[in-house]
């Protein structure tokens, strides 16, 4: 709730309550409904993946990819890479773990 109040791209999600235990209710955002109807799975990779990294190498600390990397990729193919590399820059500097979610818009 936090990321999306100072404006970065995130699942829209809600705090709710049941009975004596509370939970967080989140948004799919790995799905779509198609003209037809159907609905279909958005692929997703998170940079490991997109950049050929083995799971045993998934931290800059690990020899994955360094933040530098994760920039070359967006320029090469995102479809808004200005903004794509904006809301990343913003997340590493506004999220303290090691996996801050992005969203970056492919060209196909």
């Amino acid at each position: 709730m936090l990321a999306k109040a100072v404006g970065l791209p995130v699942v829209d999600t809600q705090l709710r309550s049941f009975a004596d235990s509370y939970y967080v209710l989140v948004d799919r955002f790995d799905r779509y409904i198609a003209e037809d109807g159907r609905i279909n799975r958005l692929h997703q990779e998170d940079f490991c993946q997109a950049l050929g990294y083995g799971f045993e190498r998934k931290y800059q600390e690990h020899g994955g990819p360094s933040f530098s990397d994760c920039l070359g990729l967006i320029r090469e193919i995102s479809d808004d890479p200005a903004t794509d590399l904006l809301n990343l820059l913003r997340w590493q500097l506004g999220w303290t773990c090691k996996e801050p979610f992005t969203s970056v818009s492919v060209r196909r």
